[in-house]
């Protein structure tokens, strides 16, 4: 059951989930981060890659829900991942609306190599316009030594995403409506 009170919405497109994980690139060791796991759809392909995730989910049911899905070889939290200040290499997650603002401020903090992250799009526009202008022309935050960047050419898509790496960014996964509200 979704909590209007959390923003919660859940990733349910298994082409984006794949694209996900496909972009995070996860190599053996690395330390990977889910922050919101739902009811846990990204977390099981995520813990077929990764030899060392973490996920953070504030839902007491989604978090039994996704312990249950992964049986016990994630360590899933039911707390808030912007509070704990887990450390992460990759960080891969699709967080709703309520907590984009929190997301960006917290993004800035940690010392990571690379991120696969889903936002609203009408939240990166009003990050991103210039005074006076509403628009998708790019987003930008820092990663472990540089910035992230991400062009929007789909204006009516549902949500943004964004890929970057200390070396480049991809251009954003097209999401559209593939979300169960």
């Amino acid at each position: 059951m979704k909590r209007r009170r959390l923003g919660q919405h859940y990733l349910v497109d298994e082409s984006v989930v794949k694209r996900m994980v496909s972009l995070a690139g996860i190599n053996v060791g690395e330390r990977v981060l889910e922050i919101g796991t739902g009811r846990g759809a990204l977390t099981v392909k995520l813990a077929r890659v990764a030899t060392s995730l973490e996920g953070y989910e504030v839902d007491p049911e989604n978090c039994a829900l996704t312990e249950a899905a992964v049986g016990g070889k994630v360590r899933i939290h039911l707390a808030d991942a912007f509070e704990a200040s887990p450390e992460f290499d990759v960080l891969v997650s699709s967080l709703p609306y309520s907590r984009s603002a929190a997301f960006v401020e917290w993004i800035s903090k940690p010392r990571y190599d690379r991120a696969v992250v889903i936002l609203q799009e009408d939240f990166v526009r009003k990050i991103t316009a210039p005074p006076g202008e509403v628009t998708t022309p790019m987003v930008r935050g820092r990663t472990g030594s540089g910035f992230l960047r991400a062009e929007s050419n789909r204006p009516s898509a549902a949500s943004f995403c964004f890929s970057c790496s200390k070396a480049n960014c991809s251009a954003p996964i097209p999401t559209g409506s593939r979300y169960s509200t």
